[in-house]
């Protein structure tokens, strides 16, 4: 329940909302390559066809023109396409890779609050601040744990009345 007294939404979580936002930067990349094609393709096209020097009909023209823009149609569509599946399975892979790092950290705090603190976090790989951080939770775990053997040794101590 929420503090006005209505259900809790459920939110994305990490690995999604970072699949989302590369998506939409890809989304973004596969527009911006569209537009520029189709500003500048035909442009260069004209230019190459006035330096061939061979004259055209104007239907010829046209034909040509078309065939142009069907194939460049074709070509962006398809290297878009490729370009979009390849850098979503690189982001999905490394999206995994990520949450599982943060569900490690994660559970690995959930059992140090639960008073296992001889639990560790592997180093994950994923550069300095991740290892940083699994570090701090390893180090947390073994202060709390010298924090229990120092007080269980003192309440061991400590005269019965």
């Amino acid at each position: 329940m929420t503090t006005d007294g209505g259900p809790e939404r459920t939110r994305p979580g990490f690995a999604s909302r970072l699949l989302i936002a590369q998506a939409l930067v890809l989304v973004a990349g596969a527009a911006t390559s569209w537009i520029v094609a189709s500003a500048v393709g035909p442009g260069i096209f004209q230019d190459h066809l006035q330096r061939a020097g061979v004259s055209h009909t104007p239907s010829e023209t046209t034909h040509v023109e078309r065939a142009f823009a069907s194939a460049m149609l074709i070509s962006v569509v398809v290297a878009v396409l490729v370009s979009l599946l390849v850098a979503l399975a690189v982001t999905w892979f490394f999206t995994r890779r990520l949450q599982r790092s943060i569900d490690a950290v994660g559970d690995s705090a959930s059992r140090i609050a639960d008073g296992d603190y001889r639990t560790r976090v592997a180093r994950p790989g994923l550069g300095t601040e991740f290892d940083r951080l699994a570090e701090t939770i390893n180090r947390l775990g073994d202060r709390l744990g010298a924090v229990e053997q120092t007080r269980r040794r003192m309440l061991s101590d400590w005269p019965m009345r």
